[in-house]
Parts: C-alpha cells; structure tokens; sequence
C-alpha cells in the first residue's frame, strides 16, 4: 500500500404529500431510492452518501451541553451545510442522505433535487450497514466513486469536497483531528488490484462492470477507525491517499469539539470558516428542550 498525504487550502419544513403521507414513507416504502434518480447515473458520477442516524434523538455525547431540541436544531444546520458543501463542489453528481429516522428523510427531500432519501433497511441497524446500503444503491446506477461524508462536519467547504475527489486513489481517507477517526472516505469502483495504484477504466456501453477491490471494501466506522481503514485498503491492495483539510478535520461529536467549533485552539483557515457560524451557535444554544 502507498500512502500520499495533501492538505489544501437550519434545513426548510417537512413537506407533505397531497395525500397526507411524508416523503420519507414513500421512500420507506421501497427501502431504495426508487423515488428519485431510478435512472442511470452519467458516466464518471461520484455519489456522496451522508448517514444519519435521527434529528432527535441523535448526538447524545453533546448532552451535557446542549439540550435535546439544541441538538435537532444543530443536526439540521449540520447536514444542509454538508449537502451544500458537496453538490456545490462540482464534483460531486448526487447526494444520498441515508437513515432509519423518517424525519431525517423528510428533511432530506427538500433540501436539493440532487439528495436522494434512502431509508435504512431497519433488518440491517447501524452505521457500517447503512454506508454498504448505499454503496449497493450508487453501484446499481452505474456510479463510478462512493464519497462518505458525515453530517457532522460543521466546518466542511466546496473545496474539501474538491480536495478528495481529485485525489486520483481508490482510496482516499481524511482522518479526524486527532489522526484517529475516519470523516470522509473515497472509493473508487472499477479499480483491479493491478491498476489499483492509477486509475479506473468505466466499462464500455452494454459490457457488465468487473467486481474490483473497492466494491468489496469493508467499512469500519467507529474508534480507531483511520488506521482500520487503512489496513482494509492493504487488505485488497489499493493505494491509499490522506487528505487533510479543515473542513473535514473537525466533527461535532462531544463538547470538547463544540467548544473547538467555538474557536479554542482553532487553526487560521478553521477561524476563517468559523465566521459562517457566527449567531449561530449563540441561537442554537438557547433553544430549549
């Protein structure tokens, strides 16, 4: 395995159908996405996936300082911000916002044409299968890259999102700030484990794909996960490639990363970014529960 490391430099209301049902219960219906994007995806489309778990009842570790509601209201800020970082990249062509939560997906369908709300298979819990649920969806349209985004990157722009697709890897991870935890992960489909070290080549039209390493890659999200994530890439032999950027540096998990969002100890470009949130997080903080 090689490795090369870079660094560069509150959502709309729940939409009702005219029948009284929620876009998340058609979309529960089918457990695929089949509401949006059925159609091929265009050749070379990466798909960024944002997994949620739920609005409310989800960042818990961030009780002791913000109250259940606070943390909704964060969640919901959150995930709009990563959306728009990715499609306003130009680099990403669709967005799944994956969760078992109904509210989650209801907010997921008015936030852009491009987010496709994918309802997690509730025989399948957890984060890992849900990321592979996803994967499973962007294969079957033809995608050729899975970008993993957490929507819980406060601080994530356009141009991080750029950083790590550009990155011509099968693998591109982008380690939390403490070199530990893995916030973006890349894989590129189509790649064999002798081309793995360059690039793919898309199969042509009315040819079937070739299963390649990145299809089977295995997700390993949770402690320690930037190192599991590499030995799963020196499992299947792709190159691996760390990308560093400010955006992706920073995840909201505790009150130790609120207070980092907050500006103790923050980086100038982190500073620079923080200003988005300015009001925001005095606003956020008073909502009561």
């Amino acid at each position: 395995m090689t490795s090369a490391t870079t660094t560069p430099g509150d959502g709309p209301p729940d939409q009702r159908s005219t029948d009284g049902r929620s876009t998340a219960d058609g979309v529960a219906a089918g457990l695929d996405g089949t509401t949006r994007q059925a159609d091929p995806l265009p050749p070379g489309t990466t798909v960024a996936v944002v997994p949620i778990r739920s609005l409310r009842n989800g960042k818990t570790r961030l009780a002791a300082a913000l109250p259940e509601a606070a943390r909704a209201a964060l969640t919901r800020r959150m995930l709009g911000g990563v959306v728009g970082a990715a499609l306003g990249s130009g680099a990403v062509g669709a967005v799944v916002v994956v969760s078992p939560d109904p509210a989650a997906l209801d907010l997921a369908a008015t936030l852009d044409p491009a987010v496709v709300p994918l309802a997690q298979d509730l025989s399948a819990p957890g984060l890992n299968p849900a990321l592979a649920q996803a994967r499973a969806w962007a294969l079957a349209r033809g995608a050729a890259a899975l970008l993993v985004l957490f929507g819980d990157l406060p601080l994530l722009a356009a141009e991080d999102v750029r950083a790590l697709v550009g990155r011509p890897a099968p693998v591109v991870l982008a380690p939390d700030r403490h070199g530990l935890g893995t916030n973006a992960l890349l894989l590129r489909f189509g790649l064999s484990a002798t081309d793995a070290g360059t690039t793919g080549t898309a199969a042509a039209p009315g040819t079937s794909r070739v299963t390649a390493p990145a299809e089977g890659f295995r997700f390993g999200f949770g402690a320690d996960s930037y190192a599991r994530h590499a030995a799963e890439a020196d499992r299947l032999g792709l190159a691996v490639a760390t990308v560093v950027t400010a955006g992706t540096a920073l995840d909201l998990d505790t009150p130790a990363d609120w207070h980092a969002l907050a500006g103790d100890g923050e980086s100038l470009e982190a500073s620079h970014r923080r200003h988005r949130w300015d009001g925001a997080l005095a606003a956020i903080a008073e909502v009561d529960s």
